[in-house]
């Protein structure tokens, strides 16, 4: 069986888009002026809808695809999953709630450097 994008879902991340452009508009207007932003697009079937190819050529928005999953590709696998496994490892804890609440900590506790090297290694990938 197919797996089909719903209208609904679709208008959403339309509507994700066209917040996206407003917010590239206003934070950063030097890149929007000079049309110099580039969007990494996921392999997700909203991602890849016609309409929404259309859309972003239409304005003119440069795109980087992203390859077939990889682990090695994906930030979260090679970055925030081992980060979190790092502190968790050995500790027991009594419930769900006291996990959630040490994964949070640390994740509050990255820092903008470990998120640069993150993304200049996924550059490297």
């Amino acid at each position: 069986m197919a797996l089909l994008i719903t209208e609904t879902g679709l208008s959403v991340y339309m509507g994700i888009m066209r917040c996206l452009r407003k917010a590239v508009r206003f934070k950063r207007p030097e890149r929007w002026q000079n049309n110099d932003w580039i969007l990494h697009v996921g392999n997700a079937r909203p991602h890849t809808a016609h309409v929404v190819l259309q859309f972003l050529a239409k304005h003119s928005t440069i795109q980087i695809p992203h390859p077939p999953y990889s682990p090695d590709l994906g930030p979260n696998d090679f970055f925030l999953y081992p980060k979190l496994k790092m502190n968790l490892k050995g500790r027991k804890f009594d419930n769900v709630d006291m996990i959630q609440a040490e994964s949070k900590a640390t994740l509050r506790n990255l820092s903008k450097s470990d998120f640069i090297s993150c993304f200049d290694n996924w550059k490297k990938r």
